[in-house]
């Protein structure tokens, strides 16, 4: 289990496609991780039509903020695994 004590965190994406090879890639070798989901306009600065005004205007692909973390003993093995060079 991944506690906030023992996590390091391995890469912040933009895209839903980068997300989902990251994940794949974790998966497959086997690495546990966490992943946290941000709204980029969500918050207490925006107001309700101030969201509805940056919609309008932001790349809705870069909407979503996407942070991995894993294990700190496990963060250079998952770094060689994002990359497609596994090895321990």
């Amino acid at each position: 289990m991944i506690h906030i004590f023992n996590r390091a965190e391995l890469a912040v994406v933009f895209s839903l496609e980068q997300k989902e090879a990251i994940a794949a890639s974790l998966s497959q070798a086997g690495i546990d991780y966490q992943l946290k989901a941000q709204d980029n306009l969500a918050g207490p600065t925006l107001s309700l039509e101030g969201r509805r005004a940056a919609d309008l205007f932001m790349d809705q692909r870069a909407r979503w903020r996407y942070t991995f973390y894993v294990k700190k003993q496990d963060l250079d093995y998952a770094r060689h695994c994002m990359y497609g060079t596994p090895r321990r």
